[in-house]
């Protein structure tokens, strides 16, 4: 039966070990292989070198072997059996004895199990002629079994071939029956496999066009009259058929190629017809070609076989290394140490910064694209790995981009390859492109320096402010609640800064960080442009901003229902420094200011640590209508650019109560 599918042919006619060994299947493969086996046995006679003589060539050897071989010890009473009766009623028709008949059916039988036990012991159970070492153990089987049935199969032969010696009898017998395992087993073995294999059909149609080709030239070959053309032509032209197929085919094809050649010389040689009958040729001749060419056909085959098995699995290693590479992003070189002659792959061309369309071809010129003070101790690592043996380490940087060339950080890995003598023939290691690793272990060790600068300056301003919260302080209470409100200040801005990784603070959300727990939704009114402070600046302007809301929530406008403060930033010229931001603090609404005897620490810290800090300018006025504050910071500590923003405004405008006291 024969299946279509996506262009490929599968044929499906193989029998499973169970099915095998059930009485009818077995029944019905005797049957099949007794008619098969009896008509391979009559052609075998037909074929005798003399009337009543042994045949030189016994196909009927090849199916027996060929069927066992394949469907292997499930098959084996159906076969015995098959084999036992074909051989019976074979040399009983031709007039032999019945004990004759029995004994050579016994021998034929016992030979075919003999020769696909070895088989099966020395080449595998599932042996495909595929693979040279299973080829050997084959032919190898093809010869013991013949030889070990010919010794029993000599005593029944002597009855009807008197004249002829033990020796020759025996030669006969191992000669025909071994050819025929040799020319005709691996035709039935591949036939068998094929039937489980799906086979694309420009495939089955070339295999089918080199068989027809070859039978059409082996043909006209060895059945040419003499005198003719055809006659003059040497049977070498036969070889490149052979080659073909055996290149170019499947095992089974192969096999069927060297049956071809085989049954056209025994055709040829029967019928006296070719350049073997003219040439008055032996039958040892004869069987000697014979073999020749089933065996160079079956090996080349094999060998093909092998080959692009290897092929393929080298294919699919080198698929699976370049995977590998590619996703630990290698590259691959190698030097060799004796001309010099470097060799790369792409990726590590593209790590070195080589150029692609023309790489360095020598280790020279790979040198030249090496950071100078990188060499020696590049150079030191490969010399060390050449005096010791042992695999190499370094890590260098190369020039990328030409005239405007970037440093990369390079890692590479090489060991020393010798030859069979212990010498250093050559360098053979991989590449790897480390500059993220190493930008990131230089920003790193950054912010751990800068983590440090920062909390040592956070616990120095800590202790600077329980100080001088401590002697602002008139009570314990008023200290814990001064010092709780200013440390829960610095601990808001540090979230927002740690927010931003410390690269900046929006203004505006650290003003709305400050005066949120005041707000009441229209009491306080912020606007201005989208100003980032640097982290330096956010931290100064913190403290100054904290001191200024926590007055105005103690004793300013926050501090009365009808009170209403507004905060209102631009850009501005200031202290020389360039453009720079100016932060306008408004109160309205709140109790009559009347101006302290002496300042308190919230004075000193807006009026003494943004010039001090930021080098910027403070003007204080404790107006009698309200707290006014304007704070001007250079443009060096600001980052980012302006972005307009609608303002965000929450006040109250409800009469407000008087309060005595400022900061």
């Amino acid at each position: 039966m024969v299946h279509k599918a996506g262009g490929q042919i599968r044929w499906a006619a193989r029998l499973d070990g169970d099915r095998l060994r059930s009485g009818r299947v077995a029944g019905a493969l005797a049957l099949v292989l007794g008619c098969a086996y009896f008509l391979a046995a009559m052609l075998g006679l037909a074929l005798r070198s003399e009337p009543g003589g042994v045949a030189v060539f016994w196909p009927a050897s090849g199916i027996a072997a060929g069927v066992l071989m394949a469907l292997g010890r499930p098959a084996r009473s159906g076969v015995v059996l098959g084999v036992f009766g074909a051989t019976v009623a074979a040399n009983l028709s031709t007039g032999r004895g019945a004990w004759i008949a029995a004994s050579f059916g016994l021998c034929n039988a016992g030979e075919a199990v003999l020769a696909a036990w070895l088989v099966e012991r020395w080449s595998g159970r599932r042996f495909k002629f595929d693979e040279l070492r299973g080829l050997w153990g084959f032919l190898a089987a093809a010869a013991l079994a013949p030889a070990a049935a010919g010794i029993v199969a000599v005593l029944a032969m002597r009855q009807f071939q008197a004249a002829a010696t033990v020796l020759d009898l025996w030669c006969d017998w191992a000669s025909a029956d071994g050819l025929g395992i040799v020319t005709v087993a691996p035709l039935v073995v591949g036939l068998y496999h094929l039937a489980g294999e799906r086979m694309p059909g420009r495939e089955l149609i070339e295999s089918l066009a080199a068989l027809a080709l070859l039978a059409a030239s082996s043909a006209a070959l060895y059945t040419a009259p003499a005198g003719s053309r055809v006659a003059q032509i040497p049977s070498a032209v036969l070889f490149p058929l052979l080659l073909w197929v055996a290149a170019r085919c499947r095992p089974a094809f192969a096999a069927a190629a060297a049956f071809i050649i085989s049954g056209a010389l025994v055709g040829s040689t029967t019928f006296h017809l070719g350049p073997f009958a003219r040439s008055g040729a032996t039958v040892l001749s004869v069987q000697v070609t014979m073999l020749v060419a089933s065996l160079c056909t079956l090996t080349l085959a094999a060998l093909f076989v092998e080959r692009r098995r290897a092929e393929t699995a080298l294919l699919e290693s080198n698929e699976r290394l370049q995977l590998a590479l590619g996703g630990a992003q290698l590259g691959i070189w190698c030097v060799d140490l004796a001309t010099g002659v470097f060799e790369s792959d792409a990726r590590d061309s593209r790590i070195n910064g080589h150029d692609l369309a023309r790489p360095p071809r020598t280790l020279a010129e790979a040198r030249r694209f090496v950071y100078p003070a990188d060499l020696p101790l590049l150079d030191k690592a490969f010399a060390a790995a050449r005096r010791r043996g042992a695999p190499c380490r370094a890590e260098y940087r190369v020039h990328v981009g030409g005239e405007s060339a970037q440093l990369r950080w390079v890692a590479v890995e090489g060991s020393v390859v010798r030859d069979a003598a212990g010498r250093a023939v050559r360098l053979l290691g991989v590449t790897r492109d480390i500059t993220q690793r190493r930008l990131a272990e230089a920003q790193k060790d950054l912010l751990l320096a800068e983590l440090d600068h920062r909390v040592k300056n956070a616990l120095a301003v800590v202790a600077a402010v329980a100080s001088r919260t401590q002697q602002a302080s008139t009570s314990l209470s008023e200290f814990v609640a001064a010092l709780d409100g200013r440390i829960k200040s610095m601990a808001t801005t540090h979230e927002l800064l740690s927010g931003r990784k410390w690269q900046g603070i929006r203004l505006a959300e650290l003003l709305q960080r400050e005066l949120e727990p005041y707000a009441t939704g229209s009491n306080v009114s912020i606007a201005g442009s989208d100003v980032v402070l640097r982290a330096e600046a956010g931290q100064a302007m913190a403290m100054a901003v904290h001191e200024l809301v926590t007055n105005a929530a103690k004793y300013g406008a926050l501090s009365v229902e009808r009170g209403r403060v507004s905060v209102h930033w631009a850009h501005a010229g200031g202290n020389g420094a360039g453009v720079g931001l100016a932060l306008d603090w408004m109160e309205t609404g709140g109790p009559a200011v009347a101006p302290g005897t002496r300042p308190g620490y919230g004075t000193s810290v807006i009026r003494d640590l943004v010039p001090y800090e930021l080098g910027g300018s403070v003007e204080l006025q404790l107006a009698p209508e309200g707290v006014r504050c304007r704070l001007q910071i250079p443009a060096k500590w600001l980052s980012g650019r302006d972005q307009p923003r609608r303002p965000s405004r929450t006040g109250a405008d409800e009469p407000t109560a008087a309060a005595e006291g400022r900061f």
